[in-house]
């Protein structure tokens, strides 16, 4: 799942990788998150994952292993559902 809107400053592969971390059932392995990046080379998928456990969004659960905390998964599903064009917060009530 490919998403568009790409800044600059940010990895070009980040959201595919927040992607897999917000499908994963479980912790995801480092090899499964570079399979994820499709193209992606290894520094840059380690540059992501160290931003991302520095930032407080992933867990480093040792041996290579990643899970995604709570405040990951609200701001990847935030930016998910904005680049899909779906409104996170309540309906609004009809005019």
């Amino acid at each position: 799942m490919a998403f568009e809107l790409l800044s600059d400053r940010r990895a070009a592969s980040g959201d595919l990788l927040a992607a897999a971390m917000l499908d994963a059932q479980g912790p995801l392995h480092f090899d499964d998150l570079l399979t994820a990046a499709s193209g992606a080379d290894a520094g840059e998928v380690a540059g992501w994952v160290g931003h991302a456990v520095h930032e407080g969004l992933v867990a480093d659960m040792g041996g290579g292993q990643y899970r995604l905390r709570a405040r990951g998964k609200r701001l990847f599903s935030a930016r998910r559902r904005r680049l899909k064009g779906e409104r996170s917060g309540p309906s609004v009530p009809p005019a």
